[in-house]
């Protein structure tokens, strides 16, 4: 990728979307002094949870879903509601100048090469029924892991049903919910969600309202606590829950130790030196995660069924392991087994899907009937359909793009992505379009394109092993060794917890602070924007004047 030349010149970048991902990285462009223009779709901002349903949340704690320099300047739920979470993005939005830069109700319908031969693409944005072409020097796709078309499935007699069939992206404003007799289709987040919203002040059965669930594999979902004090929901944001995470290289990397059987040095690490960092997933790690899952694949003990909740006469238990599949797992909502031991949810599964409808009756696959269904809400997610420079759309892939630091993809100059890791979104996130700043200024060395394709390809092998044919897996990241290879490369301090102890670190001497490193809660503020980008632009001069000596 190159940079442009004359940083006087300023130069034009388009965020095709106004979700958390295209804030973000607006406000990072503008700190660059970048001209910014965010297209937005809808009317309003805020992306996927702009669409969701009213009583979408998080299942994420809030705690690490913010940004760094920007916490919520109001009191959250401890998971933040749909409309918090808007309320957060346009508060942000306006605070760092990027609202006036969104435009609103325009949609991004092609992408080409610009006719003037600069670098660059045009775009055809459409707004209303006219269509309007806008050059730009670089672009950045926003889109999302969930910006796609609904999955609605074939369902045969579908005409003859005589009641409403809605997908969960239709129900904002729809009262199907309400319907005495409801059949949702699915098992994930989106269909407890449901369930949740529709039975809260429910206790009992009765024949006038009945809840039925379809699904093929039932989804597992984690509890709030274990023993009544150890919080599993910030599990994903400890080091020691991550075993791929490399500690040797880790301390080596700040005492600034060289390996044996390695060269390269703390700062500055070019992209080939990173090719086979430890840090980064290689084949052995794979040929190891995939052993372990191989071991995970019998039922799960009792043990772990009473940490998670569940008994073994449980409708809803999956039969595979919980690390076993990709994208398979949620928070257990209040009264979350209630629902189904006391027969107020009816299921009808595993491996049970709709064969076809007749007027309000739906025929499943084992040749089982529903009757008397007044209303169908498909929980089936969504088809990943971004768009793409023209000639690109076969990069779509696993349900999303395989692309080198999940940002730029080889066959795409002058172009970006960002949104695409699905872990530790906020800091993921905003640690991407770091690292895509710093390979615009020419603060760390474009990678080759033999270096991109080999970490995409070895992507595509580690999501086989986790997902398997599922149609999705193209977003995954281990959210912390994916945040140490770009701290690496950017000569960023990987071991927040270490660099921010300041004095009671003692250099890094004092092991207390690695204890904390190990076991203490990673938030927004361990990556706070401006002390990255301060030890970015340390690393750059140091390594400059490497160069020049």
């Amino acid at each position: 990728m190159d940079n442009n030349d004359n940083n006087s010149i300023e130069r034009h970048v388009a965020i095709i979307g106004a979700g958390l991902a295209g804030l973000v990285t607006a406000r990072h462009f503008l700190a660059e002094g970048w001209n910014v223009t965010v297209f937005e779709a809808q009317r309003s901002l805020g992306g996927v949870w702009e669409r969701a349903y009213p009583f979408a949340a998080l299942q994420t704690p809030s705690s690490t879903y913010h940004f760094g320099d920007f916490p919520f300047p109001f009191a959250v739920s401890r998971f933040a509601t749909k409309q918090q979470l808007l309320n957060y993005f346009s508060a942000y939005a306006a605070h760092f100048g990027v609202l006036e830069r969104i435009q609103f109700g325009s949609r991004v319908v092609q992408i080409r090469q610009r006719d003037d031969g600069r670098k660059g693409w045009s775009l055809d944005i459409q707004r209303d029924a006219f269509v309007k072409e806008q050059v730009f020097d670089f672009v950045v796709s926003c889109q999302g892991l969930y910006s796609g078309k609904a999955r609605i499935p074939d369902l045969p007699g579908r005409e003859t049903f005589g009641g409403p069939i809605l997908h969960s992206s239709e129900l904002i404003g729809s009262d199907v919910l309400q319907q005495p007799n409801v059949a949702i289709l699915g098992s994930t987040k989106t269909a407890i969600d449901c369930i949740t919203n529709r039975l809260a002040n429910v206790n009992e059965p009765t024949p006038d309202l009945q809840t039925h669930m379809i699904f093929r594999k039932a989804t597992w979902f984690y509890p709030n606590t274990i023993a009544w004090f150890f919080d599993v929901g910030i599990l994903n944001n400890h080091r020691f829950t991550y075993s791929s995470v490399n500690w040797l290289r880790l301390i080596r990397n700040f005492f600034n130790i060289p390996s044996a059987a390695s060269s390269e040095s703390k700062v500055g690490s070019t992209p080939s030196q990173l090719e086979k960092s430890p840090l980064l997933p290689t084949n052995k790690a794979d040929s190891q995660q995939q052993q372990q899952q191989d071991a995970l694949q019998k039922h799960p003990s009792p043990w772990f069924l009473w940490a998670m909740g569940y008994k073994p006469t449980d409708s809803i238990l999956p039969t595979y392991c919980i690390q076993s599949r990709c994208g398979s797992y949620g928070t257990q909502p209040p009264r979350f087994f209630d629902y189904f031991r006391s027969g107020l949810v009816k299921t009808h599964g595993p491996n049970l899907t709709i064969s076809h409808l007749s007027p309000r009756t739906i025929h499943l696959s084992n040749t089982t009937t529903i009757e008397n269904v007044d209303a169908l809400v498909l929980a089936t997610g969504y088809h990943q359909t971004m768009v793409l420079p023209d000639g690109s759309e076969s990069l779509i892939e696993n349900g999303g793009v395989f692309l080198y630091r999940n940002v730029v993809h080889p066959s795409v100059p002058d172009f970006a992505f960002v949104g695409t890791a699905s872990s530790l979104t906020c800091i993921t996130t905003s640690m991407s379009v770091h690292w895509l700043m710093a390979l615009l200024r020419g603060d760390i060395d474009a990678p080759t394109e033999s270096v991109q394709w080999a970490e995409i390809q070895r992507k595509r092998e580690m999501a086989k092993n986790v997902c398997g044919d599922l149609p999705y897996g193209a977003g995954g990241v281990d959210a912390f060794p994916y945040l140490d290879s770009l701290c690496e490369e950017l000569g960023v301090c990987p071991v927040r917890k270490v660099k921010r102890a300041e004095w009671w670190a003692l250099g890094g001497w004092n092991p207390l602070v690695w204890i904390w490193e190990a076991v203490g809660e990673y938030v927004p503020a361990d990556y706070r924007f401006d002390e990255i980008e301060r030890e970015i632009r340390d690393a750059a001069e140091k390594r400059r004047r490497r160069v020049v000596v």
